[in-house]
């Protein structure tokens, strides 16, 4: 479990890397714990480094505080868990909008800081099966499934059409086929989609909720039409 802290009170950040201590012992979880002292500085970091599981964020500090450190976050549409720190109760609205998993009041006990990472230990742990991780240019990123509109071959490599942005991987699709979920189907030879944004299918050409069209091939729409019918009748299911 790899966690980033930010507080400028270089006292707390010793009482976290303490408790993260005793986590590690008495619950057998390996925790990586970074730390720092400034937003900007978590920010530079997390510019590098996107397989960060957890951050925990002072709301209130100087320069770039836990607030906007959290907005730039979730520009990147992560579903990182975010948990906001403060001593001051009535900013936790603030926290909530931008997506906070907790609010943790000061000071913080360790009875509590226990019981609510293992909660969002649990959670991770189940998460972990609808990401991936990837080598993008200089930084390691997890990808989430849920991100992903369809993957396609260009020039030997694969491209990945994020809802957000594309990236290119060396990866070949049939290892991408083995590493994704039930949502996913290769259509054609040069692509993979996510039924999960198909809007409309007009013959060969699959329509996608952002506006894009993909084709299938003759040979795999029936195949892709029965996968299609049966991802969408468990996901009416899913409702009840």
């Amino acid at each position: 479990m790899k966690i980033v802290i930010c507080d400028d009170e270089p006292f707390f950040l010793d009482i976290i890397e303490e408790y993260c201590t005793k986590f590690e012992q008495e619950y057998k979880v390996p925790i990586v714990l970074i730390k720092f002292i400034n937003g900007k500085d978590v920010l530079t970091y997390y510019e590098q480094n996107k397989d960060i599981d957890l951050f925990i964020l002072d709301i209130m500090m100087k320069g770039v505080n836990g607030l906007k450190v959290a907005t730039e976050i979730r520009k990147e549409g992560q579903n990182v868990k975010i948990i906001f720190l403060t001593s001051a109760i009535q900013f936790a609205p603030s926290g909530y909008v931008i997506g906070a998993s907790r609010y943790w009041l000061k000071p913080l006990s360790f009875k509590k800081f226990c019981q609510e990472l293992q909660t969002l230990y649990d959670e991770i742990k189940k998460e972990s099966k609808s990401y991936i991780i990837e080598d993008i240019g200089n930084t390691i990123q997890k990808v989430y499934f849920d991100e992903i509109l369809y993957i396609e071959t260009q020039n030997r490599k694969a491209c990945i059409h994020k809802i957000n942005s594309n990236y290119m991987s060396r990866t070949k699709l049939i290892e991408y086929e083995r590493k994704l979920d039930e949502r996913f189907i290769r259509c054609h030879a040069a692509y993979i989609v996510n039924m999960s944004y198909i809007t409309k299918i007009t013959g060969l050409e699959i329509n996608l909720s952002n506006g894009e069209a993909i084709y299938m091939s003759k040979g795999k729409r029936q195949k892709f039409i029965s996968a299609f019918a049966s991802y969408l009748n468990q996901q009416e299911l899913e409702r009840f």
